[in-house]
């Protein structure tokens, strides 16, 4: 006889899913586009990104990864991914605080955009987070041109956490 609570455990994480079945970590992906929504505005508006509103998320991120792992241990990984996407996520997040790191010090990343894609790393699976990352680098890239042109000015701060919220747009309609 199985236990409730791993009973709970188990049917929380098969609902929400992989991108592989259809939906990514949030589920239907709601969850997700709210966090993002939330981040470029404050981003656009204020040029920061509230811990009070990337807390939580990064929370929910280790939530699900340990419930990913405490499946796994019992035995069933039935559609949540396996023990290595839990690690590759907790992996990516660590990784990203690394890498960026020299970049936030130097002032080329801002301080809720590096926390903002550490929630992300545990949000999303790895291949989409990686694919996800590289395009708001891109999308970024091409909003620093485009600024560069008609301002012709350097040193303006662009709101990275517009272009990781277009990105991910982008993969959860389908569109990359």
């Amino acid at each position: 006889m199985e236990e409730p609570c791993l009973r709970k455990i188990r049917a929380l994480a098969q609902n929400t899913g992989s991108r592989s079945n259809g939906g990514n970590v949030l589920g239907n992906g709601i969850p997700l586009v709210i966090f993002l929504t939330g981040a470029a505005w404050s981003d656009v508006k204020s040029g920061k990104i509230r811990n009070a509103w990337i807390l939580p998320a990064f929370a929910a991120g280790v939530l699900y990864r340990i419930l990913e792992i405490i499946v796994w241990i019992s035995g069933d990984a039935g559609g949540t991914g396996s023990m290595p996407e839990a690690v590759k996520g907790m992996v990516l997040c660590a990784g990203v605080a690394i890498l960026f790191l020299p970049f936030w010090e130097l002032g080329g990343i801002g301080g809720g955009d590096l926390k903002e894609l550490m929630a992300l790393a545990l949000l999303t699976p790895s291949a989409d987070f990686l694919f996800c990352t590289a395009v708001s680098f891109l999308i970024a890239g091409v909003i620093a041109v485009l600024l560069r042109l008609e301002f012709g000015r350097r040193g303006k701060k662009i709101p990275f956490a517009l272009s990781v919220f277009a990105a991910f747009l982008l993969r959860l309609g389908g569109i990359l």
